[in-house]
């Protein structure tokens, strides 16, 4: 596949995975992770990440990812909120230790 496609490829890999994030469907969301890892074991193997012809296509992907990482983020927390609810969870509170340790909000970088 050419640097192009692949890049491409990457690109509909991302708007795929953030509607399955959307719509919380694991399944579609672990296929997009894997083909994500695939796509990008590509680009690093060629050098596309560091080309200065590239720089804009990558800092899009940079953000492209910084936005599925927060609906993953909040996928994840309802995920957990859905389980506290159904009693499969302790609530999350700092004060409450769980098998030894202190349950904290998880939190999120989005930092460039």
């Amino acid at each position: 596949m050419s640097l192009e496609r692949t890049l491409q490829h990457l690109f509909t890999v991302l708007a795929d995975e953030r509607s399955a994030l959307r719509a919380m469907d694991a399944a579609r969301v672990e296929l997009a992770a894997n083909e994500k890892e695939r796509l990008f074991g590509e680009l690093l193997a060629s050098g596309a990440l560091h080309r200065k012809e590239l720089r804009d296509a990558v800092a899009r992907f940079v953000d492209e990812l910084r936005r599925n990482a927060i609906l993953l983020a909040h996928a994840r927390d309802c995920t957990r909120d859905a389980l506290v609810a159904a009693g499969a969870l302790p609530a999350p509170c700092e004060a409450t230790p769980h098998r030894g340790r202190t349950l904290r909000p998880a939190r999120l970088s989005v930092q460039g």
